[in-house]
């Protein structure tokens, strides 16, 4: 299986390094649109962008869709955009876009215990170890939406397990060992976010929310990944003014 991902590092950590993998799969009810059934030939843009265009092959029951991934660098972020065209003659309902940040070779910051881990449910911003114990696989529903295109994170997978705590944002983050930075990912809109302590993996999942895409539309989605000297607390105040003004 293809993983068309990129690896994204920061200077004050020479020695670590992410892989962002866009995406690891397209879904939305009952159907996988798409699970890497493409390459993806990233491409220089202007101003420092990279980005590249894939148009996935269909097989049995995967749709047709395009995919256009553009990231851009600053000094503690990367703004993200994501674009999905719907090549279908038929409407695609709650399109939900699966994309993992993979931490494992990023040493501090792999969370093995879900500690440093935080998402935010109606109890505010809480670490996932209160939710659930690694190594399980915990998956949060955003609140507002259907479990329905999360059917492969669902049974019968016993990989993964959603969890009855509902997301109120949109924003999955990561503290560093030394409390000193947070790695956070965050979207416009989530469907739901997951994380996976394994050493293989070491990610967290943070999956956009596409809503309904009508044949021949394109749907555009704002996201951000930080890596920066604030606590989850700042950071989750700076993502929310950030998204406000995208």
């Amino acid at each position: 299986m293809l993983y068309p991902g990129v690896v994204i590092a920061h200077s004050e950590f020479p020695e670590d390094q992410w892989s962002l993998l866009s995406p690891e799969g397209v879904f939305c009810p009952g159907r996988i649109l798409s699970r890497q059934e493409y390459v993806a030939l990233w491409q220089n843009g202007p101003n420092g962008q990279i980005f590249y265009e894939a148009i996935n092959q269909p097989m049995e029951n995967r749709g047709s869709v395009q995919y256009r991934f553009l990231m851009a660098a600053g000094d503690d972020v990367i703004d993200i955009t994501l674009t999905l065209t719907n090549l279908e003659n038929q409407p695609l309902k709650e399109v939900m876009v699966d994309l993992c940040l993979m931490g494992v070779r990023a040493g501090h910051f792999y969370d093995p215990d879900y500690t440093r881990t935080f998402v935010i449910t109606h109890k505010g911003l809480s670490p996932v170890a209160e939710f659930i114990a690694s190594p399980e696989r915990p998956v949060f529903r955003k609140a507002g939406r259907t479990s329905d295109s999360m059917h492969f994170f669902g049974p019968p997978n016993t990989f993964w397990i959603i969890t009855p705590e509902e997301l109120a944002r949109n924003i999955v983050m990561t503290q560093s060992v030394d409390r000193k930075w947070t790695v956070g990912f965050g979207w416009e809109d989530l469907s739901m976010a997951a994380c996976n302590s394994e050493l293989a993996h070491g990610c967290i999942h943070a999956d956009p929310y596409l809503g309904d895409i009508n044949p021949g539309q394109s749907v555009t989605m704002a996201g951000k990944i930080y890596i920066t000297p604030q606590s989850p607390e700042k950071l989750l105040d700076r993502f929310e003014s950030e998204m406000k003004s995208t």
